[in-house]
């Protein structure tokens, strides 16, 4: 009977670690989770800034275009006056 008595301890210590096992398990499931969740919205944040980005960016590169043809203008229309002044 006395050894009854430690076996079914030992069961029930073994069921309590099992049970702490899988508690264990399950916080670091949820901490990953967790993890996961704020590295997806830092993801999306990052995301929606280079899309910002491009947008500025293109809207840069438009008014150089447009800058650079006004230069281009500006410099031909001093070529003709130069060239009125050289003859």
């Amino acid at each position: 009977m006395r050894h009854q008595g430690i076996r079914a301890r030992g069961k029930r210590h073994e069921s309590s670690r099992s049970g702490r096992s899988s508690a264990s398990i399950q916080r670091r499931r949820h901490l990953a989770s967790a993890g996961q969740c704020v590295e997806i919205s830092e993801t999306q944040v990052a995301v929606e800034q280079l899309a910002q980005f491009t947008q500025l960016n293109a809207a840069l590169v438009e008014e150089s275009a447009a800058a650079s043809g006004d230069l281009d203008h500006q410099a031909q229309l001093l070529e003709g006056a130069v060239n009125v002044l050289m003859c």
